[in-house]
């Protein structure tokens, strides 16, 4: 079902201590990504100290050509931290030298898209064994055990229109020539559409890629209820399905006991693993001092930023009538960072009133004070793939119809961050499509409920930085805050960034860190040497000095 989408960090929506986000980090924790060696991608879940379970046509071709098996493995920890923007390269481990444990293939039709005659033990999953006990080993940044999704003995069916999420690895080409990208850690919510030959197979409408086939899915219990594996084979000119399928876990764990794998079920981690493993107090305390220092450096690298489109977006969304502004364009290059951009918009810009710049200042200090925490009421973001290539403005905004209408229900503050790659669009669709996108979002929803980014980036290296030059000079001046369509925000182009466009961050870091009054700025304009330099090249050239600064170090 087209584009993936929950960019969202599974325990974003959770307070720290709730049952809620220890169940999604575990979740998280069991989720892999699944290279196969000769060319294909997909999802896995361990369910055994050594065991993934996955579909079968992921691993079809090794059991055709066993002798590549020896490249196969897994990646478990492949995260990103939404608030650094930083990714942690993950865990590797390599596939067993007896990896094939169970399999059994999938149904013709599934290939045909069919809604009955579904046979009982086509059930495309396999069962993975691993070179190393992961399960028992702890988990990414954790002194746990890593644990796992125990296969449930009594599956739960889920009914029509429950929840249900999928945590899940896709796959995304950034350029129309450019290889597979296997991504970070995503998390997607739909619901159930229905139950086929009562319980052989599952439709959804959760959002996935390639390489999601054989992520787990689970309702809103937290209960392992499906396997992702297909969606639907026809599609019309938009490259869109209409629904998303799965394996449920009760027909999956049906087949296991009747080839005699009944042991592989409900096989949950001893509870003596799962015990923290103290550390001793001085390792501690230097660990703890150690986690608060980057904590303050991921909070000051996300509000690194441009102070001059951050004012645009304030005063656009105070003059909300009769333009109530929800719908923003920017166009840059992808070493301009408006990832970080777009955080710290949700974080920050979105949840203040001020500008004045002393208030400004003020609290963008109070907000560094507290680490970056997250405010009550924080905007919840969402990813979306912006419509490309020869489709119509007409057929594009009804493609985005039912995700908008949803977010706009939502009761929830919703930013969308919808992105397109430069060379894949045509301005003078975009013209109309964006103008279009607007009026429609204004007629829905209201500034503080729901915010649109339409982000056109350039992936091009450095060099060429001036490759889309004209076409984003032209993107990002789509309209004017003058002549801006109802439900029209702000359009800017992100480039390079000097040391003054800084300086009230780093005004702000010095009241924080007490640091002598203009070392930071100082420190700052020394890097930039009055030079002008993309946003991701200034953020690693400044980690540096904010490192020494958090040490005492002049």
């Amino acid at each position: 079902m087209g584009s993936l989408e929950g960019r969202v960090d599974p325990l974003s929506i959770f307070r720290p201590g709730d049952e809620p986000r220890r169940r999604a980090a575990d979740r998280a924790n069991w989720t892999c990504s699944i290279e196969n060696g000769v060319g294909l991608y997909g999802t896995g879940v361990l369910i055994g100290p050594d065991l993934v379970l996955t579909n079968y046509h992921v691993i079809k071709g090794l059991l055709a050509e066993p002798e590549r098996a020896a490249g196969a493995r897994c990646r478990f920890d492949y995260n990103e931290d939404l608030e650094s923007g930083s990714v942690s390269p993950g865990l590797w481990v390599n596939f067993a030298k007896d990896w094939a444990v169970v399999w059994t293939p999938y149904s013709a039709r599934d290939e045909v898209g069919a809604d009955s005659g579904f046979e009982p033990d086509h059930l495309d999953y396999a069962i993975i064994r691993l070179a190393a006990p992961i399960g028992t080993e702890p988990a990414d940044g954790t002194s746990r055990a890593r644990g796992w999704q125990t296969l449930p003995p009594d599956p739960v069916v889920p009914q029509k229109d429950t929840r249900i999420d999928i945590w899940q690895h896709p796959v995304l080409r950034r350029a129309a020539l450019a290889p597979l990208e296997v991504q970070p850690l995503q998390w997607t919510r739909g619901k159930v559409l229905g139950l086929l030959d009562v319980d052989l197979r599952l439709r959804h409408d959760a959002q996935t890629l390639k390489g999601s086939s054989g992520a787990a899915c689970f309702d809103g219990d937290y209960n392992f209820v499906a396997l992702h594996h297909a969606g639907d084979p026809e599609v019309g000119e938009t490259g869109f399905g209409k629904w998303n399928q799965a394996i449920p876990m009760a027909a999956i764990v049906r087949h296991l006991r009747s080839i005699g794998q009944a042991g592989l079920v409900g096989a949950s981690p001893p509870p003596e693993i799962l015990a923290p493993v103290p550390a001793k107090p001085a390792e501690r305390e230097q660990q703890l001092a150690g986690d608060m220092a980057e904590r303050r450096i991921r909070a000051a690298t996300l509000l690194m930023d441009r102070d001059g489109p951050e004012r645009d977006i304030l005063f656009s969304r105070r003059a909300q009538d009769p333009n109530r502004a929800i719908v923003h364009v920017l166009a840059c290059r992808f070493a301009d960072s408006h990832r970080n951009f777009l955080k710290r918009v949700a974080e920050w810009t979105l949840m203040q009133r001020q500008e004045n710049l002393d208030a400004f200042r003020t609290r963008l200090a109070a907000f560094l004070g507290a680490a970056g925490s997250r405010e009550a009421g924080a905007w919840q973001r969402e990813s979306r793939t912006w419509p490309t290539g020869d489709v119509s403005a007409a057929t594009a905004l009804e493609m985005m119809r039912d995700d908008i209408e949803r977010f706009a229900k939502s009761g929830s503050r919703v930013m969308v961050e919808w992105v397109a790659p430069i060379d894949q669009v045509k301005l003078e669709r975009e013209k109309r499509l964006v103008p279009a996108l607007a009026k429609f979002c204004a007629g829905l929803a209201d500034a503080d409920t729901l915010q649109i980014f339409v982000v056109y980036y350039d992936p091009a290296a450095k060099s060429a930085p001036d490759r889309s030059k004209a076409l984003r000079a032209a993107l990002g001046g789509l309209w004017s805050l003058r002549d801006r369509p109802r439900g029209g925000g702000i359009c800017l182009s992100l480039d390079e960034v000097g040391s003054v466009e800084l300086e009230s961050w780093s005004r702000a870091l010095e009241t924080v860190w007490r640091t002598p009054d203009g070392a930071l700025v100082d420190d700052v304009e020394s890097v930039f040497a009055a030079r002008r330099m993309p946003m991701l090249d200034a953020e690693k050239r400044l980690v540096p000095v904010m490192r020494r600064r958090i040490a005492g170090e002049p």
